[in-house]
């Protein structure tokens, strides 16, 4: 009555003893262990045309990661300066996550594809020496998610971000600023194509600005240094009817202070330090 449990056993023996001689254990950081595996390395490497072929899987033998290394005896097998040519992970569904290349130093260079777990592209990458931009983004449907644009004039840097159904989150560029120096600027805007909010920042100020209905409501102003914070209200007809001025980073009351009543009387007082001055 226990042949079957035991001869269950014995193919279980069998068969992680053929596994072993094919794979080695790998932990968290890609160094060989002895312990419980967290990766399992494809064992002995298999040398190729592009360099010694790399496999590495889960430990329920879905494959992770492809690709290839240099140098097969190098103490560091697996580091990211021994790797060489194409490479790709996967999802723990099959799919494809990320896909790109090595140069002959082991760093990600040109382009690099990333995809979410249905199989469809999630973001275009360019790596160069000093890092990557990212050149196209999509939502999990397939639809377009962010795109860089081509310089236009004096417009730099150039972006726009998208929402699901296709109409235009945010444009966000880079322009000389009025008093020299570069400004970087974002607009945006709403499903029905109005403008919400608009963000100035250059080496003085940094200005964020809300819109109703078209017409300015609110500003927020404060200095490059963190020295001083300005808040503005205005009516619907675009008049200013409070002003905050702040030291910070106590946010103590400084300079000009303005509020409209109800009644549309205009109050004005004056700070210094946090301290009322007298009219």
């Amino acid at each position: 009555m226990f042949r079957l449990p035991m001869l269950a056993g014995l193919m279980a023996v069998l068969i992680s003893t053929t596994a072993a001689a094919d794979q080695r254990a790998l932990n968290r950081d890609w160094f060989f262990t002895d312990g419980e595996p967290v990766f399992l390395l494809h064992w002995p490497l298999k040398e190729t045309e592009q360099g010694w072929r790399v496999v590495i899987d889960r430990p329920d033998g879905q494959v992770f990661f492809e690709s290839y290394v240099a140098d097969p005896g190098a103490l560091l097998l697996l580091d990211n300066p021994n790797r060489r040519g194409p490479f790709t992970y996967y999802h723990d569904n099959g799919e494809v996550e990320l896909e790109g290349r090595y140069n002959d130093r082991g760093a990600v260079t040109g382009e690099a594809r990333f995809y979410w777990k249905n199989g469809n592209l999630r973001e275009i990458r360019h790596y160069q020496p000093g890092g990557y931009e990212v050149i196209k983004a999509f939502h999990q449907d397939g639809s377009l998610s962010m795109e860089v644009l081509p310089d236009k004039g004096d417009q730099t840097l150039r972006e726009k971000r998208y929402r699901e159904d296709g109409s235009l989150v945010a444009l966000i560029y880079t322009h000389p600023a009025e008093q020299g120096g570069l400004e970087d600027v974002r607009l945006t805007y709403d499903p029905q194509g109005n403008l919400l909010a608009r963000s100035l920042a250059n080496d003085r100020v940094q200005i964020t600005e809300h819109f109703k209905n078209e017409n300015l409501v609110r500003r927020v102003t404060s200095d490059r240094d963190g020295e001083w914070l300005l808040r503005e209200r205005f009516d619907e007809n675009g008049e200013l009817k409070q002003r905050d001025r702040y030291l910070l980073p106590d946010y103590q009351l400084d300079g000009e202070q303005m509020f409209t009543t109800e009644d549309g009387e205009r109050r004005v007082t004056h700070y210094r330090n946090g301290k009322r001055q007298s009219q």
